[in-house]
């Protein structure tokens, strides 16, 4: 089974929450011929009247089936009525304004793909890029420039069942108002110690009104996830990518600036029973 993709995402991109299935380890958090149910939050951006949502499948590696057909049958939309503050768990907060690293480390991808310029613990999280990045050309021979690196986690935080997990990252910039549409695209990933399953949510600066940190204020965003039964008793994986992609380098159809600093100031991890998720609308 190739890896399999849930999105919902802002009319305009500036948001999007996506659900991952890999078949890794035992794959049994990946769809077969049995139908099975994804249950995926996501938060709609204010002042947003609509939002989009797509499944994708991808195949990277030779050894997945690239003949698998994947279905999908039905979706169903549910509102959340607000969830009662009082009845949550704080699982974890980590403070980087005063703990430094708390234990996150610098983890770069592949070699292909060019890290940022800085990574620094002195004032929170921070990644920055590097001007200009590294010219690379993609399949078509079109230059393209890409910087991708993060700051990542194993905890010892065990996904339990019948939970509903909130993470509230909080984030800052050194973009002021005027630029902060050049902000990098930023993301939050949660995943669990099997790798089967992950939860993103990707912040991009798609246009002025967008919300994004800037001028030094610190901007939070709520990642909501639910473990289903596949992983439960394993453990959270968390990390804070940067990705700045530039596809027509020598044109204007990318304005992020990769010199603009990106920090991650604190992160706060709790945990409600799932019966707090009441519905109030489908």
């Amino acid at each position: 089974m190739p890896v399999f993709r849930v999105r919902s995402s802002s009319q305009d991109f500036q948001r999007s929450d996506v659900l991952v299935s890999t078949p890794v380890s035992d794959a049994s958090f990946s769809p077969w011929t049995t139908p099975r149910d994804y249950t995926h939050y996501f938060m709609q951006p204010a002042g947003q009247d609509k939002f989009r949502l797509d499944i994708d499948v991808l195949s990277f590696e030779p050894t997945e089936a690239s003949n698998v057909r994947t279905s999908l049958d039905r979706v169903t939309v549910d509102a959340i009525a607000p969830i009662d503050e009082e009845v949550g768990t704080n699982l974890r907060t980590y403070d980087f304004l005063n703990d430094r690293t708390a234990n996150w480390t610098v983890r770069p991808d592949q070699p292909i793909i060019q890290l940022p310029g800085v990574f620094n613990d002195e004032n929170g999280l921070l990644i920055r890029g590097v001007s200009p990045p590294q010219l690379l050309r993609d399949d078509k021979n079109v230059p393209i420039e890409i910087l991708f690196g993060y700051w990542g986690s194993d905890t010892n935080i065990t996904f339990e069942s019948d939970k509903l997990y909130r993470l509230r990252w909080s984030v800052s910039s050194d973009a002021t108002a005027l630029n902060r549409a050049a902000l990098p695209t930023f993301r939050f990933r949660t995943n669990d110690s099997s790798l089967m399953l992950s939860t993103l949510v990707n912040i991009d600066s798609a246009n002025a009104n967008s919300r994004v940190p800037f001028d030094g204020a610190v901007e939070s965003y709520d990642m909501w996830l639910v473990a289903p039964a596949e992983v439960v008793g394993n453990t959270m994986i968390l990390s804070f990518d940067y990705l700045y992609v530039n596809k027509a380098p020598t044109g204007s159809l990318d304005i992020d600036d990769p010199m603009l600093g990106i920090t991650l100031t604190a992160l706060e991890i709790t945990s409600f029973p799932i019966s707090a998720a009441q519905t109030v609308t489908k």
